[in-house]
């Protein structure tokens, strides 16, 4: 026996213990000078032997390979093992990780750096029983991706969770920070989007657009009063302005601003379709809402009315759907209502919802946000009936959407859902998922096949991959 092969055994026998291998287990993986980890067979094999800068040792009644691909013992069995190749910052003399056990980590010797279970089963105690791996750990904290053990709350590549890839952004607290396509203005109202640009309105009395790709920010038209609900075809952008008209802006900017409409009692929400403009009259009262049509072409200062009275309180809510105009009312216990867009009886589509702030339709559903400290997010059948909640306990839910699959809504009480501003779940499971956290308390939201776009209360329109 040489006297070299004395101090390396002393040096692993004294680490092991400061690690806290299990007591009896004489299987290691150790970490030579060169950075090569094999596991060392079962019982007292090899124990005697002599070790090389190689990484290899061999002896006594057992053998090592620095590769951990095979090594038996005298002990009472037999391992197979997945030994890692570390750095050789991690490699200095008498560095160990205990039977079944590899480095993993950085390529540094950083906190990061950590044994973990190689996640085999094999044995070789000294008393000849059998060693389970319980499977990969990592130390407090740290979760272990793709063989790493890795920081979920800032890295890009594993954000939140394993494989999670924020694109072209960083990661903070576990989530993808937003990118920003515009900000700087006075908190927006509403946003629509087609395939190019995002439209949105402004309090300070503008409509404005952006590339949803990025780029600059184009002022299509001023003079409004803090509008608020737009949606866009492919040739105007239409708005409300709270002092009662209905507007149109054209998509090349040239600031003309046609007049469809006047004098409406407090216009909020806006849809349109292929040949009308609707809107809301929210009004103040009980009963005292309106749900109004116009021509995208005029339609000579005097509006159609569709419908109005008790079933037509506070609509945020408005959308057009397969030749129905829905609307969101708080009577009744909270309602959903539609009536044709030809005009005609309004009937009530779903009922007891309690505060119903906004609603969309894609799909086989009808999706409603419903406000309020513990408010939800409800699916209602196209037919129409009793609503079922997706996911509840929300702190106040305003606006949403969705897409078919998913549904999306923003929060304005971040503080109340721990950051969370953004909000995913699909809607075959309501499995929770927070796409944007520590932001403003955010508003409208839309989404495309890639993007959900939405705006943030310090005047900024955001966007995330879906």
């Amino acid at each position: 026996m040489k006297q070299g092969s004395l101090v390396v055994v002393a040096a692993f026998a004294a680490i092991a213990a400061i690690q806290g291998c299990a007591q009896g287990s004489s299987q290691q993986s150790i970490v030579y000078p060169d950075g090569d980890a094999g596991d060392d067979g079962g019982g007292s094999g090899g124990s005697s032997g002599t070790a090389s800068s190689s990484g290899t040792s061999s002896g006594g009644a057992g053998s090592t390979s620095s590769s951990g691909a095979s090594s038996s013992g005298s002990g009472g069995g037999s391992s197979s093992g997945a030994g890692a190749d570390a750095a050789a910052s991690c490699g200095e003399v008498g560095q160990v990780c205990c039977s079944g056990q590899f480095c993993a980590g950085t390529l540094t010797c950083s906190p990061n750096v950590v044994c973990v279970d190689d996640g085999d089963s094999g044995s070789g105690s000294s008393s000849g029983g059998s060693i389970v791996d319980s499977g990969p750990t990592c130390a407090p904290g740290l979760s272990l991706c793709n063989g790493a053990c890795t920081d979920t709350t800032s890295n890009p590549a594993n954000c939140g969770s394993c494989g999670n890839v924020c694109q072209n952004t960083t990661c903070t607290n576990g989530a993808c920070d937003s990118l920003v396509l515009s900000s700087g203005f006075v908190p927006p109202g509403r946003l629509a989007i087609d395939a190019s640009n995002a439209y949105w309105t402004n309090g300070d009395g503008t409509i404005r657009s952006v590339p949803l790709a990025g780029g600059t920010t184009a002022t299509l038209a001023t003079g409004l009063s803090q509008p608020m609900g737009v949606a866009v075809d492919a040739q105007n952008v239409y708005a409300v302005s709270q002092d009662g008209r209905i507007v149109s802006v054209p998509l090349s900017g040239a600031g003309t601003v046609t007049v469809l409409a006047q004098t409406q009692p407090n216009p909020y929400a806006l849809a349109i379709d292929a040949t009308n403009v609707y809107w809301s009259n929210v009004a103040t009262g009980a009963g005292n809402g309106s749900i109004m049509a116009c021509a995208k072409t005029g339609c000579g200062q005097a509006p159609t009315m569709l419908a109005s009275g008790i079933h037509v309180q506070y609509p945020y809510g408005l959308t057009v759907s397969g030749g129905n105009v829905y609307w969101t009312s708080f009577n009744f216990g909270g309602e959903i209502d539609l009536v044709p867009t030809t005009g005609g009886t309004s009937t009530t589509f779903s009922s007891n919802l309690g505060y119903p702030y906004e609603l969309a339709v894609a799909g086989s559903v009808t999706l409603a946000v419903l406000y309020g400290q513990g408010g939800s997010i409800a699916l209602v059948p196209n037919g129409g009936g009793s609503a079922t909640s997706l996911v509840g306990g929300q702190s106040f839910p305003t606006e949403g959407t969705t897409d078919g699959t998913s549904a999306y809504w923003t929060l304005t009480m971040p503080s109340g859902e721990n950051g969370a501003s953004l909000v995913k779940a699909p809607l075959a499971t309501g499995q929770v998922e927070v796409l944007a956290k520590n932001t403003q308390p955010a508003g409208s939201v839309q989404v495309d096949s890639q993007y959900v776009y939405w705006l943030s209360n310090e005047g900024a329109v955001r966007k995330l991959p879906k």
